[in-house]
């Protein structure tokens, strides 16, 4: 019968140890130092009443609003049944794990609302399961803090404050802020941002793929700005773009390639992928979506590279309002780029492999100081493309025009674009009839011009012919003909 009450009462005694939890709160550091001070610490909100006789009290120690930051540079006994709290969920809390500091004990480390825990070192946690970030929660990976590691949490805001290597695949749910001149280096690991729609990286520093060659950025959420670093720190093994509607842009801030790697891949499946004048290389598997598009401009270069195993899934699909690059080229045997809508390319298209699939869709564009082409290629152009030919105006005269790089046209595609006359062209007027022709031939055996040009006569490549060209009887002004038809390859 006594082991029976022993038990009742020690029973009582560890519900009654439980229930009286202690919470203890820092003291301002510039009055009470150190938290590893037990002076440091009273059991008032306000920073007043008892201090703790020890660490090991099974207690919530909380540094909340009453300083400006508490500083960490030694070891901290805390065991594992203690927990400090950063922040209170209102208020703000700062924790700063400096050189020297240490949590040999496993303690947790509760970071609330509005709490930033700040790395200045190359800390480690002795389990992931210490370290447990609230949303709303900021953690920040200053000086002298080279690596982020594995943490059994996601991180809800990570701020990137010098230069520092990422440990472990990592999930930010909501900010990643990359500071001005801090370098990211991903090191062969993958950052997601965002969830359910949420996340976006701000800041204007840079993001490092790593010598790996495996890293990869998953961009769920708010448009944004990516900076990569110079020379390989420009490329990725995997980039996915899933923003929270199809009008959210993420721009490119530097020239990104992205290369084989482990699992790499290009999806854009939400959102608007601006390349901003800069060069954006794919070498991976790309799938496109219906809710993605590309915003280009007359610097943006987009080149599709890699293997005749990687797949290109879906449509390439520009932006609506910004449909143009300087070059385009397509370089991965066997595999066809199809074209969704309108692109247009004021400089140069390249198919050294494989095949862009136009679909009426590509334009080469001309002005009076561009003229688009197609480069040399050993792949293919199926579809009709669309050419332009800048005509020059000011005077009203004879001009020798040939087909612009297509096949399969006749006089016909002229006729209508300027005011022209021949043999069943729109105004109708004939030489024969005793009219004007505007458009003529030449007879090389008579060594005389050949009138009998009509709207059926082929317009065959390397071939010209004279062209009456003018707006006015005298002057005339700039315009363009548009030639549509299959290139000439």
């Amino acid at each position: 019968m006594k082991k029976v009450y022993v038990l009742v009462l020690l029973s009582f005694i560890l519900v009654q140890r439980i229930f009286a939890q202690t919470d203890y709160y820092f003291v301002d550091p510039f009055v009470a130092g150190d938290p590893t001070d037990l002076n440091a610490w009273n059991d008032q909100v306000d920073g007043s009443g008892s201090s703790p006789g020890s660490f090991t009290l099974g207690a919530s120690w909380h540094l909340n609003d009453n300083f400006p930051a508490a500083s960490l540079s030694a070891s901290w006994d805390l065991d594992a049944g203690e927990t400090i709290i950063v922040g209170d969920g209102i208020f703000p809390g700062t924790f700063i794990l400096a050189s020297g500091s240490a949590l040999p004990g496993a303690p947790i480390v509760l970071v609330n609302p509005s709490g930033i825990l700040v790395f200045q070192t190359a800390f480690t946690f002795v389990n992931a399961s210490q370290f447990s970030p609230s949303t709303g929660s900021t953690v920040e990976f200053g000086i002298n803090s080279p690596n982020v590691p594995a943490m059994g949490s996601n991180y809800d805001n990570l701020t990137i404050s010098s230069n520092v290597t990422l440990g472990a695949s990592i999930v930010v749910e909501s900010v990643l802020d990359i500071t001005s001149g801090s370098v990211f280096n991903l090191n062969g690991n993958a950052v997601t941002v965002g969830l359910a729609g949420n996340g976006i990286v701000v800041g204007s520093g840079l993001i490092d793929g790593g010598s790996s060659n495996n890293s990869g950025l998953t961009l769920n959420g708010s448009g944004c700005t990516l900076n990569f670093n110079t020379g390989s720190g420009q490329r990725l093994s995997r980039l996915t773009i899933n923003l929270g509607s199809n009008s959210d842009v993420i721009s490119l801030g530097t020239d990104l390639a992205l290369n084989s790697g482990a699992a790499p891949t290009f999806a854009l499946t939400k959102g608007v992928l601006d390349i901003n004048g800069h060069q954006f290389v794919c070498s991976t598997p790309i799938t496109f979506n219906a809710n993605g598009s590309i915003k280009g401009s007359s610097a943006s270069t987009f080149s599709v590279g890699g293997s005749s195993g990687q797949a290109i899934t879906g449509s390439l699909l520009m932006n609506a309002a910004d449909n143009t690059l300087k070059t385009l080229v397509m370089n991965r045997s066997t595999k066809t780029l199809t074209l969704g809508n309108a692109l247009n390319v004021v400089d140069n298209v390249s198919v050294t492999a494989g095949t862009i699939a136009s679909g009426g869709n590509l334009t080469l564009k001309s002005t009076s100081a561009l003229k688009g082409r197609i480069g040399t290629s050993s792949g293919t152009i199926t579809g009709n493309i669309n050419v332009e030919t800048f005509v020059p105006g000011t005077s009203t005269g004879w001009a020798q025009w040939g087909v612009a790089g297509v096949t399969g046209e006749t006089i016909a595609q002229w006729d209508g674009q300027i005011p022209m006359t021949c043999n069943g062209c729109i105004n109708g007027t004939t030489a024969v009839a005793g009219g004007f022709a505007s458009v003529q031939g030449w007879n090389e055996g008579a060594d005389d011009y050949d009138l009998s040009i009509t709207n059926t006569t082929p317009l065959t490549p390397g071939k010209g012919f004279w062209v009456y060209v003018g707006s006015g009887q005298t002057t005339t002004t700039d315009f363009t003909l548009i030639n549509t038809s299959p290139p000439v390859m």
